[in-house]
This record gives structure tokens, C-alpha cells and sequence, in this order.
């Protein structure tokens, strides 16, 4: 992981959480990380629901 320039799935959970977000999409992910433990990361910080975003999906916000 890059520092300072990239947030840790953890980092990313706890500003959800302070933020009073409902939910925590997860996108960016480096390529040489697992999306899978970068969602438990965020899982173990912030009690909503979690999810890395796949190539081609999008949201409305």
C-alpha cells in the first residue's frame, strides 16, 4: 500500500462510521490487494452493510 495517498479498508470503515453513512461502498481498490479482506477491514469499524464495486456497476447517490 501506497501511504498517504491511499486509505486502508479500516481508515475507509471509520469515516463511514463518523460520517453516520448508511452504507460503505469500497471502490479503487489496488490491484495487488484482496477486496475480500479490504471488506472485512471496513466491516470490523463501521456496522452498516460493505461492498467492493465491481468493474461496470454503477450507483446513484
Amino acid at each position: 500500500e501506497a501511504r498517504g495517498i491511499h486509505m486502508t479498508g479500516t481508515r475507509a470503515g471509520q469515516l463511514a462510521q463518523e460520517a453516520g453513512a448508511r452504507k460503505l461502498l469500497l471502490t479503487h481498490l489496488q490491484p495487488w490487494t484482496s477486496p475480500e479482506n479490504v471488506r472485512r477491514a471496513a466491516e470490523s469499524v463501521f456496522a452498516g452493510p460493505v461492498r467492493p464495486v465491481e468493474p461496470g456497476e454503477t450507483y446513484t447517490v
